[in-house]
């Protein structure tokens, strides 16, 4: 009879051969599901547009995403994502792709870790990166530093046996995984120093063989940027343009926005994510709190008796990763004003490796007691990590999409500013792919309600994805012969089936009166950034119309990103009418009756106002026509 093979552990006990892949597998698959229930932003949906165009072969950029408004990075995001869109055809296929390699994180994590310390450490590692926190927010705005992580731990894990190994295959790796990762996000700059560490050991070493792999290394690490030698003039000068701006922030930078950084990326970041997803208000339970403090004292306790007891080599690499990590977050803290949360992508994965070596000293020099308390913190981080994840995940496909309050106006973590989550209404990505399926077919589309915003700020990409250009849609307007009126709008204005189809939070059907047509407007171009720059001076506008049969009335805007609207005064036969509101859009109830209806809006471009009504669901009783 054949036993299940074991993993030899430091301490001389055996940890079961399923146990590390049952980890990474879980750890993985919390973080990776998300993504599925997230919305598309506008760089992302930027992004496809310009990768859309490589797929196709109408376009080949030389540069790629814009940082700080100032530099470009080099397109190789783009051409990733044009393999992607070649070889599955759809937003949710590109979606699952990014979700796959953020995802390998934890793997890539675990294997570093049993390599570089031994296996408990390396599951530790994984079990440390999936708590809710920073590293939580890659799949809720998806763009290319959601692969900042993996790459970062991609490069550390080729560095390492370029190192330990003496490989010259590892060293030249190390290279690409450096402007991969440089390329996902530029905080990633600071692993340079330890490239070059490790270049200079190995030409020393081997003389002209590691001098030839440092010199490969370098090329493929600067291959992700060599398109933009075509255009040098102009990114050398965005290049000082931007090195003012940093050396700048850098002169003012503070200790105190240092130590901000470094609370709220290990405290308050995970407190508003499960005070966001968790519990729903913004509040975190008290017990999540506490299990983050019983965690933290844990690790500590666990330091201390490493730099007491353990043996040389360990304590060398809880020093040296404690000092990398908080050099790294001076580092991010000083090159620019603000401090966003995807900026501490990259050093992140220092502090999961801190706490897991914290747990494993903790498990190696307290005894018994340490040994049970290290694994019952280890266990309740998994599965505290995969209780938010679940219910983040729930909570999105009950229509309830909660944004924690780093997104907006309060995304700086070099201050402490609170407000609550924002919910937006759940639209999945497979949805935007059926939507897009539909406006594939021929003749125009034009697009009332939600469905005007979504379609103008994706650039119609789920649509050109499936039939390239022979979509044609545009927002309000008037439809001629044989044009088609949509509409997509929360469910909660749609009497029950009004809709032709739900999606997610959203009802999508056919306009059945348009009372207010303004110019056709053509959606905005994804290769403008921004894709639109704004609209006129507010200003109240009057709008006289008429129903004749039951309905629900319908007041919307085709630019609510760029041109907000108010709703100033709605009235019905001369009297006040006070309109329900649903995200962008106001709606009433018509009467069976006839009705004159005046409208008051403040905005600062009236082509964007749409007012139209959707038919009262058709009795299904009634005999057919």
């Amino acid at each position: 009879m054949r036993t299940r093979p074991t993993v030899p552990s430091e301490s001389g006990d055996r940890l079961p051969a399923w146990l590390g892949p049952a980890v990474v597998a879980l750890a993985t698959l919390v973080h990776v599901a998300p993504f599925f229930v997230t919305f598309i932003e506008g760089d992302f949906a930027r992004d496809l547009h310009a990768a859309l165009g490589i797929a196709r072969g109408t376009a080949f950029p030389r540069e790629g995403p814009i940082i700080s408004g100032t530099l470009h990075l080099g397109p190789a995001w783009y051409y990733a994502l044009a393999a992607t869109i070649s070889l599955g055809g759809t937003m949710t296929a590109v979606v699952a792709s990014i979700a796959a390699v953020s995802g390998l994180q934890y793997a890539i994590a675990w294997r570093l870790g049993a390599e570089a310390f031994d296996e408990r450490t390396g599951i530790a590692w994984a079990i440390m990166l999936a708590l809710p926190g920073v590293g939580s927010l890659a799949s809720l705005w998806i763009a290319h530093p959601s692969l900042t992580a993996t790459l970062t731990l991609a490069f550390l894990w080729a560095l390492w046996r370029a190192h330990a190994r003496n490989s010259t295959a590892a060293l030249v790796l190390s290279g690409l995984a450096l402007g991969l990762a440089f390329h996902a996000h530029p905080t990633a700059l600071p692993l340079g120093v330890a490239f070059g560490a490790v270049a200079v050991e190995r030409v020393r070493r081997d003389r002209w063989r590691g001098a030839a792999a440092a010199l490969a290394a370098c090329v493929l690490a600067v291959a992700p940027f060599v398109p933009l030698a075509a255009d040098l003039p102009r990114h050398f000068h965005s290049l000082a343009t931007l090195g003012g701006v940093v050396a700048a922030d850098t002169a003012s930078f503070r200790a105190a926005g240092w130590a901000s950084v470094t609370t709220n990326a290990l405290w308050r970041v995970p407190d508003l994510v499960v005070g966001t997803w968790l519990a729903g208000d913004g509040r975190p339970p008290v017990a999540g709190r506490a299990a983050l403090v019983l965690l933290y004292g844990g690790a500590l306790v666990g330091a201390a008796l490493v730099l007491r007891y353990g043996p040389a080599s360990r304590r060398r690499a809880f020093l040296t990763v404690g000092l990398a990590f908080a050099a790294w977050l001076a580092f991010v803290t000083a090159v620019r004003g603000e401090t966003r949360f995807y900026m501490l992508y990259a050093p992140m994965p220092l502090a999961a490796l801190l706490l897991a070596l914290g747990l494993r000293g903790l498990a190696s020099h307290a005894g018994r007691a340490g040994r049970g308390a290290a694994v019952l913190l280890a266990a309740g981080a998994l599965a505290w990590s995969v209780a938010v994840g679940t219910a983040r995940v729930v909570r999105a496909v009950g229509d309830d999409v909660r944004l924690p309050p780093l997104l907006g106006a309060h995304v700086d973590l070099q201050r402490s500013d609170v407000s609550a989550p924002e919910r937006l209404r759940y639209l999945p990505v497979r949805a935007l792919d059926t939507i897009g399926r539909r406006l594939c077919r021929d003749g125009v589309t034009h697009l009332y309600g939600d469905l005007a915003q979504v379609i103008d700020s994706q650039f119609n990409v789920a649509a050109r994805m499936r039939c390239g250009e022979a979509t044609r849609v545009v927002i309000g307007g008037t439809p001629g012969a044989g044009d088609r009126a949509m509409f997509l709008l929360p469910r909660e204005m749609l009497e029950p089936r009004a809709a032709l189809r739900e999606f997610g939070g959203f009802g999508w059907g056919r306009v059945d009166t348009l009372l207010v047509a303004g110019p056709a407007i053509p959606l905005a171009r994804g290769d403008d950034y921004p894709a639109r720059s704004g609209c006129g001076t507010p200003a109240p506008r009057t709008f006289t119309f008429e129903t004749t049969r039951a309905a629900t009335l319908v007041i919307a805007n085709g630019l609510p990103i760029t041109c907000p609207m108010r709703v100033v005064l709605l009235q019905r036969d001369g009297a006040p009418v006070a309109p329900a509101v649903a995200g962008d859009s106001s709606w009433v109830r018509a009467p069976a009756t006839p009705a004159r209806w005046s409208l008051v809006v403040e905005i600062g471009e009236p082509g964007a106002v749409q007012v139209f009504t959707v038919a009262p669901p058709r009795d299904p009783n009634a005999p057919a026509n």
